[in-house]
């Protein structure tokens, strides 16, 4: 598994060479957010022995539409503040716990011109019905094209399944891409994001390219 700020040191320099300003955020208590509140992991984690897995779904869901969710839209906030940010052209990009977040982000802010998730909720898409619900919500509401992204042996493809369905229904612009699958194991599989960026680097700048035309 990768550090997260060797995650985000993997990715930054790909977008810097492409043009793009990059800003990588991380969650409360991961990375250089150390010791910025407990991780969402942890709490997670501490319901579930404690409570068992109802409880844990509970917490995952309150930290997605809460803090976490806070601390994301203020990332876009000074964003648009920045002399060099075209304010008319720009996107979100998260994986897992940050796949999901994205996705609240998107409904909730209808001038970003695309999203990207890798893996959006696949190690919980399963065993969450609260979670599910929610992320169906949030793409039937969002405005913006919106790309899908697994690994064939990704935790689970079910969200990217369902969530590119959803959107398939109501006729709003979206791309699914299931990729080979990756190393030898679910969690090699649900970091391609980080491990090799050449699988999808080529897939997603098109993306974002076609979308975020002036």
């Amino acid at each position: 598994m990768h550090d997260p700020v060797e995650n985000i040191s993997v990715l930054g320099p790909i977008f810097a060479r492409k043009g793009y300003v990059f800003l990588g955020l991380f969650r409360r208590g991961v990375g250089l957010s150390n010791g910025q509140g407990v991780n969402s992991i942890d709490l997670m984690d501490k319901a579930f022995k404690k409570y068992g897995l109802e409880e844990r779904n509970k917490v995952q869901l309150q930290q997605l539409e809460k803090d976490q969710l806070q601390d994301m839209m203020a990332g876009l906030a000074y964003l648009r503040k920045r002399w060099d940010v075209d304010k008319q052209r720009m996107a979100i990009i998260g994986h897992s716990f940050g796949g999901s977040l994205t996705l609240l982000v998107a409904e909730l802010d209808p001038y970003l011109k695309a999203v990207v998730v890798f893996g959006p909720a696949a190690a919980s898409w399963d065993y969450s019905p609260q979670l599910r619900t929610r992320l169906i919500s949030a793409v039937e509401n969002i405005k913006a094209p919106t790309m899908f992204i697994h690994a064939q042996n990704d935790y689970s493809t079910n969200p990217g399944f369902t969530l590119d369905s959803v959107m398939n229904h109501l006729g709003k612009p979206h791309i699914l891409k299931i990729y080979p699958k990756f190393g030898n194991s679910a969690s090699e599989g649900h970091n391609v994001i980080f491990q090799d960026t050449k699988i999808w680097e080529t897939d997603v700048f098109k993306f974002l390219k076609d979308n975020l035309r002036s």
